[in-house]
């Protein structure tokens, strides 16, 4: 609920939780969020985000996967679930 508050509100979000996370995002992790799980350590996780705020196009490929249309386009399965869920209200 958190991380899709985040995402609707167009930040960039960086994610400490669960590892399945991915099961639950449109597009692979890379290309969504900035995941501590892959960076291991504070010191690597800031010059991540460093180098994502330094970098215009870097940051903007982040947030590729607003222009998606969950039917046509190819999403992972988790997030045509979320679509679908959020859907009944």
């Amino acid at each position: 609920e958190k991380l899709w508050q985040a995402l609707e509100a167009g930040s960039l979000p960086v994610y400490y939780g669960a590892p399945n996370i991915a099961e639950h995002l449109p597009v692979a992790l890379n290309k969504i969020i900035i995941n501590y799980a892959d960076f291991g350590s504070p010191k690597a996780l800031s010059d991540e985000i460093l180098r994502v705020n330094k970098d215009d196009k870097l940051f903007e490929e982040f947030f590729e996967w607003k222009k998606l249309d969950p039917h046509k386009d190819k999403v992972l399965p988790g997030f045509k679930w979320l679509v679908e869920v959020s859907k009944r209200g």
